[in-house]
């Protein structure tokens, strides 16, 4: 993240005194709304914070009670490095939206002189989207197309309702090799390097993290096969 000013001076340290306001990062959903009307029994002042908003956004904090005065608007773009590099054929990954979300939350917090950050998150968040098994316990191979994050999160998910089932995870990281989870685990085959996308046809069922750009095999876009997309 880069911050411009117009100004040239020094920066200093400086020291503040904070109040006792809230800062309350509101994306729209049932998170943003628990969090708002927890906060409605207490007499603290309550800063809406929206980055990029949505009209579903807004109307989450005007139906609060806030006025659009009362809201911190943010906007976000992407740096054009990424879409040049994209257009370049590298592949998708994750935006660190988290961080990002956490900097920008504390750097508006400085601003406002407020003590407190507060905001809600699902528990559902750390659990595997696959919750039905049913459907994968008729095919006999099984892909795991990428071992990121959300990939070992569906690769515990198939151990524990199929843990006699031999699975297939492909991946760009070649030092999956040494990973301790998978080395002991003699019902997985790695498919690993540069070629990971090679031989998908093989595969009965394919379990996509969305991180996985399928640009430079369009045919499996519609592919029944890929169970997340």
């Amino acid at each position: 993240m880069e911050i411009y000013t117009n100004r040239e001076y020094l920066l200093h340290r400086q020291e503040y005194t904070f109040n006792d306001s809230v800062i309350v990062p509101i994306g729209g959903g049932k998170d943003s709304i628990v969090t708002l009307e927890l906060l409605k029994k207490y007499l603290q002042r309550k800063i809406p914070m929206i980055i990029n908003p949505p009209k579903a956004t807004l109307e989450t904090a005007l139906m609060a009670g806030f006025s659009l005065v009362e809201i911190v608007e943010l906007q976000r773009t992407l740096d054009v490095k990424l879409i040049r590099l994209n257009e370049q054929g590298f592949l998708n990954g994750y935006t660190p939206f988290s961080a990002m979300l956490a900097f920008v939350t504390l750097f508006v917090s400085a601003g406002a002189r407020s003590k407190h950050v507060v905001l809600s998150n699902e528990s559902g968040a750390n659990e595997s989207t696959i919750k039905n098994s049913s459907r994968l316990s008729d095919h006999q191979n099984i892909l795991i197309l990428d071992f990121g994050r959300e990939g070992q999160s569906t690769y515990r998910t198939i151990r524990k309702f199929l843990p006699d089932r031999t699975v297939y995870i492909a991946d760009r990281n070649e030092n999956l090799i040494n990973d301790k989870q998978l080395t002991n685990d003699r019902k997985v085959v790695l498919k690993l390097g540069q070629n990971y996308l090679e031989h998908l046809a093989q595969y009965d069922s394919i379990i996509k993290t969305l991180g996985i750009s399928l640009k430079d095999h369009p045919n499996l876009a519609e592919d029944p096969r890929i169970l997340l997309k």
